[in-house]
């Protein structure tokens, strides 16, 4: 289990001097810290948009909302799964451990998927719906009108043909449903790719259609401004029509959201290892595997440490657990790997 200690005073009067990163990502959407089974959705909205700032959303955001969205209504709008619809979708919906490097992800299985990965399937007759997950970043400590950042790290396989019809999308918006529009380099806000959507292809984990390769994973993030007259909790929403979305399996690694983040935002892919042990010994690819470092966060795929620039420990990590650091100078270690870490 990770245990935190306490940096010296002078270390954290130094920290001040750094600008503020912050880190609005519920703990529950920390998807390698979660236990493996069912993950709740908690709510069911009859229509792919829930009602402007909807108070059940604003209210569990710190502690990490999930909608199902749908339209025709294949649900019912409130916190049970009423429909046929709605209950395969919370059953179809978990915290699965694939293995290797890739460890736990959050993984909605599609109703008439038949892939080995997660439970077997709940199966549905509903057809011709299309809707979306939606997920809620945290409000505590949110900032308005400030730059902010969604990365995703995300891989999907499916039993049917794929096009580039935009049949899988993803979608920003805010908690009054106005989508947000991207940054461009130079700050400025542009308007996403196919209107609202940013990148109607990007559930492709390949530049070939139709490949599903599970060591192929898609690394995205997208930075832009939550306007004062829209405010928080963001919504970040895969959509989906139904006869991609039921023979498909979408496996979200990582989903975090980042105000004042550093650097240039990622637009990439990233290789991971699926199947086997994640311990030391069966870690593919050696020691530069061990832990990788994102902003402020640190996912370790062996046991690790961290310690401040004196030497002393901040914390400790077992396998599979991401941890999120303050400001301030580190050295993270994990095995044989050691790697100096400044977080602003």
């Amino acid at each position: 289990m990770r245990k935190f200690y306490f940096l010296t005073a002078a270390m954290l009067l130094g920290a001040g001097a750094y600008a503020q990163m912050l880190d609005l990502t519920p703990d529950r959407f920390k998807f390698a810290n979660q236990n493996e089974g069912q993950f709740l959705i908690n709510w069911y909205n009859a229509g792919v948009n829930p009602a402007a700032s909807l108070p059940q959303a604003t209210e569990g955001a710190d502690a990490g909302f999930l909608a199902l969205c749908t339209n025709p209504a294949g649900v019912e709008t409130g916190t049970e799964a009423t429909t046929e619809l709605a209950a395969a979708f919370q059953a179809n919906t978990n915290i699965y451990d694939l293995g290797g490097t890739a460890g736990k992800v959050l993984l909605l299985k599609g109703y008439e998927n038949t892939s080995e990965y997660g439970p077997e399937a709940t199966p549905c007759s509903t057809t011709g719906w299309w809707g979306n997950f939606a997920f809620y970043s945290k409000v505590s400590g949110a900032t308005l009108d400030a730059k902010m950042r969604v990365r995703l790290v995300y891989n999907v396989i499916s039993d049917t043909e794929w096009s580039y019809d935009p049949v899988a999308a993803i979608t920003i918006s805010t908690a009054t449903n106005n989508v947000v529009k991207m940054m461009d380099e130079a700050g400025t806000q542009v308007n996403g790719i196919n209107g609202a959507y940013f990148q109607p292809d990007i559930f492709y984990t390949n530049e070939d259609e139709g490949t599903n390769d599970l060591t192929k994973w898609r690394v995205m993030e997208i930075d832009f401004n939550v306007p004062e007259e829209a405010g928080f909790p963001v919504r970040t929403r895969f959509e989906l029509k139904a006869d991609f979305w039921k023979k498909s399996v979408i496996m979200i690694k990582e989903l975090t959201y980042t105000l004042n983040p550093e650097g240039e935002a990622e637009n990439d892919f990233v290789n991971y290892t699926v199947g086997g042990s994640t311990s030391v010994a069966d870690i593919i690819g050696g020691e530069e595997n061990l832990f990788t470092v994102n902003g402020n966060q640190v996912s370790f795929a062996a046991a690790g440490n961290v310690y401040s620039i004196n030497g002393v420990q901040v914390a400790d990590a077992v396998a599979g657990e991401t941890i999120t650091l303050d400001r301030g100078i580190y050295v993270v270690k994990a095995g044989n790997k050691a790697e100096k870490l400044i977080v602003k």
